[in-house]
């Protein structure tokens, strides 16, 4: 907030009024009263109107009794063009608090108040409901609509009133007038007259009643910038003269020194220097000024340092050296995370430009000046308070717990430094819990491996913005491993390497081999991590090839390594399926406790998952580069998820994987082009196990080639440890899936419905002329359901009650493209069910320790009726209603119904007899 115009000096000891609402409060110290309701104290600290929605006037006044020798000052924002029915008066005399009151004497300054853009700052006698006005200023200075600027008025013991405003730095002229009519005063205060649209647009601050302020201080220096080369821009503290700031003989650069040919003043408080030969770079200079004069007359000088033209980053200059990815529960920072840049060369680096990337979002830096042999800490905009020293960044890329992928690239988009770190770096799992950063051990080597990285040693959690705990010499003994295969083209190939490799080394071809295939002719190295290889001549499809390459790592430590490989090719539906699901991890029966989701390649291809879409439930992500081999499964989890289940079989991390829903959800996988692969819709009845549906199981697959099916395919996970990420399933049937069938056939007017064992196509579910009853009934129309799992035929005419038909569906398809000649199923039409046809007939309210209770009805009638719309309930009146089944329930004549949460436990415990029917019960 500006307290006051640059450059003046407050001597405050003799005031009588001062006020800059710094308190938040505007009723004590001093005390303001009037329309109390209409203002406010706004954040920044300054009083502001908050009138009614109306044509209103709002005043506040303070009691003052100064008037002989005194100055009035304060600073105004008026927000509107002011008019006759918007303006503000200032009093600065006033016999009365009532500032409204017809009856006052005083004087005041009117801001604006007559129409048109000539509005000026003008001084008023007030006696009674008589106004006169004394004085104007200069016009249009209140003619905008937005006028700030700060307002100075002396008045003499003879009853001469001086005014001046300040718009640029310095104080301008604005009237002199004497009068002498009243010589006491016992109030100051603002009046504010408003329309409705205008009734917050007021805003005062820094009032100050008392002796003349004298300005005694010289302008100083407070900036230096370099425009380029040979232009320099000074920025004082205040307007600064226009002769002693265009003087080059006032001003000495040095070492040099450098001739100084030109000066001139853009503004009031800058000057721009042209030099007469270039800065040199990473060349600390310091400039000397004198003489410079502000416009009371006070003469500054100084010098300011250090000046330095800073050089562009260059690959090996900028290096992580500190990384807070898990902050709480604190050790002693503040909780956020944060990274720490260490500039490792000797000059002065411009930070313009560069990015800061994670896996999932890059943010550009400022303009950032970073000196030889220093750190610059990066933070969130959360974080600016509790690190005034950092970069605070409003787009943050949040880092992962366990593991992420930091990058940093120059401003013409070359790698300059690189870390994927994981939990593992910390090295003590007691810190991998939180508040402590990790820690680089060696900032001169740019091999950014796990063995240069340790948790910080300092007792505060880490070190930011200063040197590292564990600073010290590094040695790296383990070789470079082959992580990843992707493919620009038929004959280019990208391998990623684990570490940084030896940029020279790495890019003679004779270190790689293509067994059975195409010579390497060309090797470049991309990044630190990355080599391109162009190959003699394309890859051949539908082959499974091996690449040898003797990598080395920037350490020099070497390996033979072997990657199996082969030339991607398109996908095509139902090539890659899910085969398992972890929904529920927690409690963990063995594994990790992470949610993940497994894919299989079940066809003969290589397939390149770059750009696939995968969908869980309403979130949706993009799949990053990743070669899957023929037969070969994949598991997809968090980054963190996929670091602790890596042992189990290959993983993919990504960044904000998709929650995967407990109780159930659609996934589907498509291809770059939207084309689907495959879709499950699996939910907790495909556990078929009460107690593995709480968590700790996955659900698995037990046909990787059935790949319609529903329920029937899927089951709780058998294994061991709950789960069998990354390999084959533990429910995997050696006999064929069971063929296709109606599962259930059931009428509720007008229509009938069909669910399938398989889903079905839904062009052929449509094809009402597909479907056929017995007794013969006219179909009108079809409608898929459930995503092809059911369909909903409407008969032309209602079906007849207490009678059994029977449907068949010809030629229907699968989702896959599989064709049925004739599937059937029997269809039992109910009668209305009417009071006393179904009873109770048996009921058991205390089960034996461990058992159920349940509830036996019984159809006393002749009829085929429909239970599954009625509801349980107990009590007098009934409370607790529940319903019985959310679809249709049949119960013959004269048979029984045993109504249970657990029809197992009851079929275990009370053995009854084979043509009992149970229904379990919600």
């Amino acid at each position: 907030m500006r307290r006051a115009p640059l450059g003046l000096l407050f001597t405050l000891l003799w005031a009588q009024l001062q006020d800059d609402f710094s308190d938040g409060d505007f009723t004590n110290n001093p005390t303001w009263s009037g329309t109390d309701a209409y203002w406010t104290i706004t954040s920044d600290k300054r009083l502001r109107s908050n009138g009614p929605s109306a044509t209103a006037t709002l005043y506040l006044s303070t009691p003052n009794s100064l008037i002989d020798d005194i100055e009035w000052r304060f600073w105004v924002r008026v927000g509107f063009n002011p008019s006759t029915q918007n303006y503000v008066r200032i009093y600065l005399v006033a016999d009365r608090a009532d500032l409204t009151d017809p009856g006052l004497n005083g004087y005041y300054l009117k801001l604006g108040g007559i129409s048109g853009s000539l509005d000026s700052l003008e001084l008023w006698r007030q006696a009674g409901t008589t106004h006169m006005r004394l004085a104007g200023g200069i016009p249009g200075r209140f003619g905008n609509t937005n006028n700030i600027l700060w307002v100075r008025v002396l008045r003499s013991s003879t009853g001469t009133w001086e005014a001046y405003t300040d718009t640029a730095g310095y104080w301008e002229a604005e009237f002199t007038v004497t009068d002498n009519s009243l010589t006491t005063t016992s109030y100051f205060g603002v009046y504010f007259a408003h329309t409705s649209t205008n009734r917050q647009n007021l805003w005062l601050d820094d009032f100050y009643i008392g002796p003349q302020l004298i300005d005694m201080l010289p302008p100083h220096l407070v900036g230096v910038e370099i425009l380029s080369p040979t232009q320099l821009k000074l920025t004082f503290s205040e307007a600064v003269e226009l002769s002693s700031a265009t003087s080059p003989a006032n001003y000495t650069l040095t070492p040099g020194p450098i001739p100084i040919t030109a000066a001139t003043r853009p503004t009031l408080s800058t000057v721009e220097l042209t030099l007469g030969q270039n800065l040199q770079p990473s060349e600390p200079y310091t400039l000397t000024y004198a003489g410079i004069q502000d416009m009371a007359g006070n003469v500054g000088g100084g010098s300011f340092s250090p000046i330095v033209l800073p050089e562009a980053v260059a690959v090996g200059d900028l290096v992580f050296s500190e990384i807070m990815a898990k902050p709480t529960p604190p050790v002693g920072l503040p909780p956020y995370e944060y990274c720490e840049l260490f500039n490792t060369s000797n000059k002065w680096l411009d930070l313009k430009d560069v990015r800061f990337c994670d896996a999932a979002r890059c943010v550009t830096l400022p303009a950032v000046t970073l000196p030889p042999g220093s750190y610059l800490l990066l933070v969130p905009s959360a974080a600016a308070s509790d690190y005034p020293y950092a970069i605070a960044l409003s787009s943050w890329p949040t880092l992962n717990d366990s593991g992420d992928s930091l990058s940093l690239w120059g401003p013409n988009d070359e790698p300059l430094d690189a870390v994927i770190y994981s939990s593992a770096w910390y090295r003590n799992p007691a810190k991998a819990q939180g508040g402590w950063s990790l820690e680089r051990i060696d900032l001169s080597n740019r091999c950014a491996t796990d063995s240069n990285w340790i948790a910080s040693q300092d007792p505060s959690g880490g070190t930011p913005g200063a040197a590292n705990s564990v600073a010290g010499t590094w040695q790296d003994l383990t070789p470079p491993s082959l992580v990843q295969v992707s493919f620009r083209a038929a004959d280019e190939m990208v391998l990623r390497f684990s570490e940084p490799v030896d940029t020279v080394a790495m890019q003679s071809p004779a270190r790689y081999q293509i067994v059975g295939g195409p010579a390497v002719q060309q090797a470049s190295v991309w990044e630190p991590r990355e080599v391109l290889l162009r190959l003699a001549s394309p890859i051949p499809t539908s082959t499974d090839l091996v690449l040898e390459v003797l990598a080395r790592d920037c350490m020099g430590n070497e390996a033979q390594l072997s990657y199996p490989f082969g030339l991607p090719e398109p996908a095509d539906p139902f090539d890659v399926v899910l085969t398992e699901i972890m929904a529920d991890p927690d409690p963990p029966v063995g594994l990790p406790p992470f949610e993940y989701i497994e894919l299989y390649n079940r066809s003969t291809k290589w397939i390149s998952l770059e750009g696939w879409g995968l969908q869980i439930g309403r979130s949706s992500r993009t799949l990053p580069g990743y070669l899957l081999r023929p037969g070969a499964y994949l598991v997809l989890s968090s980054v963190e998820g996929a670091l602790a289940l890596a042992s189990y079989g290959p993983t993919l991390g990504l960044t904000s994987f998709p929650a995967v829903p407990n109780s159930g959800a659609t996934i589907t996988l498509s291809d770059p082009s939207g084309r689907l692969i495959e879709s499950v819709t699996y939910s907790l009845d495909w556990y078929g196990d009460p107690t593995k549906k709480e968590g700790g199981w996955s659900l698995e697959r037990r046909w990787a080639d059935w790949l319609c099916g529903g329920a029937t395919g899927w089951g709780a996970s058998v294994a061991d440890l709950g789960g069998t990420p990354g390999g084959p399933s533990s429910l995997r049937e050696s006999t064929a899936p069971p063929p296709a069938s109606i599962v259930q056939a059931y009428y509720v007017s007008p229509s009938l419905y069909l669910r399938f064992s398989e889903r079905m196509d839904s062009l052929s579910l449509a094809d009402v002329g597909r479907y056929a009853l017995e007794p013969e009934a006219p179909l009108l129309a079809a409608t898929p359901l459930e995503g092809g799992f059911a369909v909903e035929l409407l008969p032309m005419v209602a079906l007849r009650e207490n009678t059994t038909y029977r449907i068949q569906a010809f030629g229907l398809s699968s989702c896959a493209g599989q064709l049925y000649d004739t599937l059937w199923a029997e269809l039992a039409v109910p009668a209305p069910i009417q009071p006393g046809d179904v009873v109770i007939n048996e009921i058991l309210p205390e089960p034996q320790s461990g058992g159920a209770r349940y509830v036996e009805l019984y159809n006393v009638s002749d009829k085929l009726v429909d239970i599954g719309s009625l509801a349980l309930a107990r009590g007098s009146p009934p409370t607790r209603w529940q319903v019985v089944a959310s679809g249709p329930v049949l119960l013959r004549p004269r048979s029984y119904l045993c109504l249970s949460a657990d029809t197992a436990d009851v079929q275990r415990r009370y053995l009854p007899p084979p043509e009992a029917r149970f229904h379990q019960m919600r």
